[in-house]
């Protein structure tokens, strides 16, 4: 698992799985202008030390875990603003 302190993030994953553990909040965007912040073929896991927040389309083919926080502050909230889509053809 990577870590990063980056404010916003998009992903284009074709194989495999994607691990990302952010040091601080983040903010799942589009940032290519295909308007999905994360188009994953695989699994894995993003975890924020923060707050997360989805902000534009997640398209996921398999199991992922997308988790806030674990601080104790109280405006680590997960907040998801566009659709979670699982399909077989992301990617």
């Amino acid at each position: 698992m990577c870590c990063n302190a980056v404010s916003r993030l998009d992903i284009i994953n074709t194989s495999g799985d994607i691990f990302i553990q952010n040091a601080k909040a983040l903010t799942l965007a589009d940032l290519n202008s295909d308007t999905l912040s994360i188009d994953n073929a695989g699994g894995g896991k993003i975890k924020a030390l923060g707050a997360l927040n989805i902000t534009s389309t997640i398209r996921q083919a398999n199991d992922f875990s997308l988790i806030a926080g674990d601080t104790e502050a109280q405006a680590d909230n997960l907040t998801i603003s566009n659709d979670i889509i699982n399909t077989t053809s992301s990617a």
